[in-house]
């Protein structure tokens, strides 16, 4: 039985529920860092 998926798993669900607070901010800041992409 191979556990790499399972711990795979378990750090990246860990690791966002660490930075949940954090999700809201950072897209903030990565919209106003770029200019507007127009919808074509």
């Amino acid at each position: 039985m191979n556990l790499q998926p399972y711990i795979n798993e378990y750090t990246d669900r860990f690791s966002r529920h660490k930075m949940k607070e954090g999700i809201f901010k950072n897209l903030m800041k990565r919209m106003m860092a770029n200019p507007p992409y127009p919808y074509k």
